[in-house]
């Protein structure tokens, strides 16, 4: 894990229970995304942290969690590109 997100099992764990405190899912898909319904919450947090420290393309990401390169790049859209694409709504 270190060398995807530069972060120990430890600090990735801190990080999540920072960013999600609750069980609950904290974000509403406003249209169907596969991955959004594979992945947990913790490989969607650890997806991003992938593609924000190695900046790996989207094709590769999506090999390493066996889904589609679109749902890739659609759980990893935020704010008004989310809501350009309909993917999400982060009650923004």
């Amino acid at each position: 894990m270190s060398f995807y997100t530069g972060f120990s099992k430890e600090q990735f764990d801190d990080i999540y229970t920072f960013l999600v405190p609750t069980a609950d899912d904290p974000i509403k898909w406003t249209k169907s995304i596969k991955g959004s319904k594979v992945l947990p919450t913790s490989d969607q947090v650890l997806l991003t942290l992938i593609k924000l420290r190695q900046n790996f393309d989207f094709q590769h990401i999506s090999h390493l969690f066996e889904i589609s390169s679109q749902d890739c790049s659609c759980l990893l859209y935020t704010s008004d590109a989310a809501d350009d694409m309909q993917c999400v709504d982060l009650g923004g």
